[in-house]
């Protein structure tokens, strides 16, 4: 029987003082945070201010690198040269490894944001330039992504340690994708709903899609920071799996 399961934020997008104190009260119901490198939100000033509240809490903290589109918040498809997003993924990586140095700290793990996690868990280009940055940059990195996809595959072959990731606030379909979020219902707004999700995620390694349970095991479930429900999803969440005896807890925990 699971004994923990690790729970993770977006975060760091924060761009003034009241979404940065709504970030400080989702810290303190997560394991991992993945924090945005200011391509898709954010600014420097504020994802270090989360960054040091993170480290103080002693959760485990990864980089969320996107296409560069603030305009988009990182959720639109863009094409770009293997080598160009190359540099870009090493900026946005510099950038938090730089602040995390400050600490004795490094970065864990690698989770792509938006229209680029989407594009790399398909394979291709962008999932051939994540893994020639993570090979080349740090091999024992992990990266987080969508279990039984194309880009899970080429990381186990390259020996990338992959965790495999649910979602606590998102609608799946029949073939274990995410409903777009074109569609209305594929954001939970309400904290039940998350927390049946979860459960089912954390305790049987399944995920409801149309009415249907789907066999997916997970090692990290994950809420988005900037679903307007997060704050009342989180500690749901947390009391849930308190009840049911299951710890929050990165695999990655020094």
């Amino acid at each position: 029987m699971r004994t923990y399961i690790d729970i993770n934020c977006d975060l760091g997008e924060c761009n003034n003082e009241e979404q940065f104190e709504r970030e400080l009260n989702l810290l303190k119901y997560i394991s991992s945070a993945n924090m945005c490198c200011g391509f898709h939100s954010g600014s420097a000033a504020f994802i270090s201010k989360v960054v040091d509240e993170a480290v103080a809490l002693n959760i485990v903290v990864g980089a969320h690198p996107s296409y560069p589109d603030k305009g988009g918040f990182g959720r639109r498809p863009m094409k770009l040269p293997k080598s160009d997003l190359t540099d870009i993924l090493a900026l946005q990586y510099g950038m938090l490894a730089s602040m995390l140095t400050h600490h004795n700290r490094e970065v864990k793990f690698i989770k792509p944001h938006g229209a680029l996690y989407h594009s790399i868990m398909n394979g291709g280009s962008d999932a051939e330039a994540l893994i020639s940055f993570i090979l080349e940059e740090n091999p024992s990195l992990s990266v987080v992504g969508q279990p039984g996809t194309f880009f899970e595959e080429m990381a186990n072959r390259e020996g990338i340690r992959f965790l495999r990731e649910g979602f606590a606030d998102r609608a799946y379909n029949m073939d274990g994708t995410l409903v777009p979020r074109s569609n209305v219902r594929a954001v939970f707004s309400e904290a039940e709903d998350a927390v049946i999700q979860t459960m089912l995620l954390a305790k049987d390694g399944k995920v409801r899609a149309e009415g249907v349970n789907l066999n997916m095991k997970v090692d990290t479930i994950c809420v988005h920071g900037d679903n307007d429900a997060a704050l009342e999803i989180l500690p749901a969440m947390s009391e849930a799996l308190k009840k049911a005896a299951i710890e929050i807890k990165s695999p990655l925990i020094d």
